[in-house]
């Protein structure tokens, strides 16, 4: 994946991105969930049904959990509701993405 364009999502103030994949290699669920940690929004995953076994579709959290899933090889949907005041996501949504965004724009001196 690419991970500047994860980081310009969040940079443009993303609440959540989708991603389509078609891959049955298992780290791509893995860096799917680490973008949604590293940048701090959700990740709405989908992938088709007969190449989902190791990569079944979902939603991540802005912390990096899967809040929702499909089961593996069969099709299904996730509904969900994302709540910014959910207490859960205090820390990556309202501490360390403004604090980010505050570094990355000069703010922080040592």
């Amino acid at each position: 994946m690419f991970p500047h364009l994860f980081a310009e999502y969040e940079r443009l103030g993303a609440d959540c991105i989708l991603l389509s994949m078609c891959s049955a290699d298992p780290r791509h669920s893995l860096m799917a969930r680490a973008h949604a940690a590293t940048n701090c929004y959700w990740i709405s995953l989908s992938s088709p049904a007969i190449a989902n076994g190791r990569n079944p579709s979902g939603l991540i959290g802005p912390d990096g959990d899967v809040l929702a899933g499909c089961p593996p090889c069969l099709p299904g949907m996730v509904v969900q509701t994302i709540d910014r005041g959910d207490p859960r996501f205090t820390i990556p949504l309202h501490h360390a993405r403004p604090w980010r965004a505050h570094a990355v724009a000069g703010g922080i001196s040592v």
